[in-house]
């Protein structure tokens, strides 16, 4: 072997040392060749992926988290665990809700944990208006207790974003939410066709809804669609075809909960999804194009009462010999008479019990005291805000949708080239718009999912920050 020819072989245990030397010069090349063993090669590259996945300095996780984040990962994965219900309408989930809490509250107290506590303002103006209409109304106690319920809500939305604060753990929290939806989909889907009732839920009430293991058709079917739409936002799977594939899984489950109102939801968040992707892709106002699909919308929505095929949609639907579609789509008429029915009847318990409202949770005991046809909750986010809790309440709830949106904007502000996207933004856009339209048929602003959800967009504008 020649000179030039020569070779210098570095052992493991000089890795660092070499690793730590300067580039080496044209002529020193020329005198010999650097040359690592396989070993000390393969180390070398862990190294550097290693350092490329750590978050940068302002968004690692802080010492002493490692407890938090794994309670925050188990109850992001358990959210459809509802069942049995315990006291005050607490659920199995909860466990990890509250292991999670105490693990901030005890971090913040070493200084270990820095607690973030987004929507504090919104939901303590909230809090305050069923404060002061519980106390007016016919049922203080259920009033309050649903008081008590915000502030819950509100502090488990404060301790997941504190933990996924951390690039890393935000990540995690996406992904665990992406798989377990697309496994609980799997399992109401089997228990559907296996006719395995602890899987797919159901009962006499629902007839045959499936309903998981929530006990309400509507609160899993929400669940499905917000999953769906984190599938997305997590980039999971990392091949789009099997993304498709997994998104036609939960459609699928969604179809068999027989929602008609999350049906629509996930239809108006796909659109509004396609339309942002199309705008942020192109650097164009993410405003203007929303509010141009919104009118699209409307327009749509004032042809579509006269129109003659929703119609005969609800009428083969009726004389479908599959139940699922009769309990779904075949139900369409009585339900739209039924919730015209109770918005009449809200409004005039506004006119006549005053500006404080009712409190909460107390519409349908109003109802039933007042003799009226419908006696039933609230089935309307804004207007159970307007009549159980008043004015400040609607203040409130306008300042809570007016902080979502502006970090929903934050998340489609970020970009690609920063780094720090840690979530797709159209299809985070897509979800915001799918849960505010969610609101105009269920009450949602005590599911779990929803403040999982506003915690996790919470912590991207405090990441870029950082």
């Amino acid at each position: 072997m020649t000179h030039t020819d020569a070779a210098v072989v570095v052992s493991p245990e000089a890795l660092p040392r070499a690793m730590a030397q300067p580039p080496a010069t044209p002529a020193a090349e020329a005198d010999g060749q650097l040359l690592l063993d396989d070993d000390a090669r393969a180390r070398l590259e862990s190294a550097k992926s290693k350092r490329a996945l750590q978050d940068p300095p302002g968004l690692r996780a802080p010492r002493g988290a490692r407890i938090a984040s794994a309670a925050a990962v188990v109850y992001v994965a358990a959210l459809p665990l509802l069942k049995p219900t315990g006291p005050f309408n607490t659920s199995p989930v909860d466990v990890a809700g509250l292991v999670l809490v105490v693990a901030v509250a005890v971090g913040s107290r070493t200084k270990r944990l820095r607690v973030q506590l987004p929507y504090a303002v919104p939901i303590a103006i909230f809090a305050l208006a069923g404060t002061l209409g519980a106390l007016a109304g016919p049922v203080p106690a259920l009033g309050l207790t649903a008081v008590v319920q915000d502030i819950i809500l509100l502090s488990v939305c404060a301790a997941i974003a504190t933990t996924a604060r951390a690039a890393r753990v935000n990540r995690l929290l996406m992904r665990t939410w992406a798989v377990a939806g697309l496994c609980w989909a799997g399992m109401l889907v089997v228990g559907v066709v296996t006719h395995v009732t602890a899987l797919s839920g159901g009962g006499i009430r629902y007839g045959a809804r499936a309903s998981l293991t929530m006990g309400d058709p509507n609160l899993a079917a929400n669940y499905l669609v917000v999953s769906m739409f984190m599938l997305y936002a997590a980039r999971w799977p990392a091949r789009p075809v099997r993304r498709v594939g997994a998104s036609l899984v939960l459609l699928a489950a969604v179809l068999l909960t027989g929602s008609n109102g999350a049906t629509i939801a996930a239809l108006i968040g796909a659109l509004v999804s396609m339309v942002a992707a199309i705008c942020i892709r192109n650097g164009w106002p993410l405003l203007p194009g929303l509010v141009a699909l919104g009118a699209v919308g409307l327009l749509l929505i004032a042809i579509a009462p006269v129109a003659r095929w929703q119609q005969d949609i609800v009428t083969n639907a009726q004389a479908s010999s599959i139940p699922i579609v009769r309990d779904s789509f075949g139900r369409e008429d009585q339900s739209s008479s039924t919730r015209h029915t109770l918005l009449d009847e809200s409004l005039q318990l506004f006119h006549s019990d005053g500006l404080l409202g009712t409190g909460p949770a107390s519409t349908k005991h109003v109802l039933a005291a007042d003799q009226l046809p419908y006696q039933k909750e609230a089935h309307d986010d804004y207007m159970a805000a307007l009549t159980e809790r008043g004015v400040l309440g609607v203040f409130g709830l306008a300042l809570l949708i007016g902080a979502a949106a502006r970090r929903v904007g934050a998340v489609a502000r970020v970009p690609r080239s920063s780094g720090q996207r840690l979530m797709a933004p159209a299809p985070v856009v897509g979800c915001a718009v799918a849960l505010a339209t969610s609101g105009l048929f269920y009450e949602i602003l005590h599911f779990r999912q929803l403040w999982v959800f506003l915690a996790l967009i919470a912590t991207v504008p405090m990441a870029k920050r950082s």
